[in-house]
């Protein structure tokens, strides 16, 4: 930003807020490449791991065909509960 006023209710507003909601929404799902990096495990690891159900993913995009994994379902996944462990190396 330039330091100008917008207007509040202006069309303007509206596309920037719009703009700031789509970045977060898209910081919140993370690529398999991105989670094996902020784990330094392998990506066929992170692969492995969603196909066979250890973490969970979803499918996005025309047909499915993009894997993405929640940030925050990442972050529950590496916090161990009472009682259960998760090895990530």
């Amino acid at each position: 930003m330039n330091g100008r006023f917008i207007p509040k209710g202006s069309e303007e507003l509206r596309i920037l807020l719009r703009q700031l909601e789509d970045l977060r929404h898209r910081r919140s799902f993370l690529s398999p490449a991105e989670v094996a990096r902020r784990l330094a495990v392998h990506r066929a690891t992170v692969y492995r791991w969603i196909h066979t159900g250890e973490l969970p993913a979803v499918r996005l995009g025309e047909g499915g065909t993009t894997l993405r994994v929640r940030a925050d379902t990442l972050n529950a996944w590496l916090t161990p509960t009472e009682g259960e462990h998760n090895d990530v190396a």
